[in-house]
């Protein structure tokens, strides 16, 4: 649930950004004149993305990150309440083959 939220949050990010730069070019300025502002904010993503290359050796996609939030949150879950992943697994390879 928490993962979902995370990327429905960049998502609208995203989105608001799209519309904010729609609206200055076309409705409070000229292109000529957000044209700057739209290098400084691909310099950003850039930066966003290559810190993330760093740090996981891949490159984003929406099912990799799904994936990293949906494992980060069960892990602390299941730490908070002493549970058994690997045990988990376990028991339901066990009765998959019976």
């Amino acid at each position: 649930m928490k993962a979902g939220i995370n990327l429905a949050v960049g998502f609208l990010g995203c989105m608001a950004q799209l519309g904010g730069m729609g609206g200055a070019i076309y409705i409070l300025f000229d292109w000529n004149t957000v044209e700057p502002w739209t290098w400084i904010f691909q310099s950003f993503y850039l930066m966003v993305g290559s810190m993330y290359y760093m740090m996981f050796r891949s490159d984003w996609c929406y099912t990799t990150t799904y994936d990293f939030f949906y494992k980060r949150n069960l892990n602390k879950i299941a730490k908070q309440q002493n549970f058994n992943l690997t045990k988990n697994d376990y028991l339901k390879e066990y009765i998959e083959f019976t």
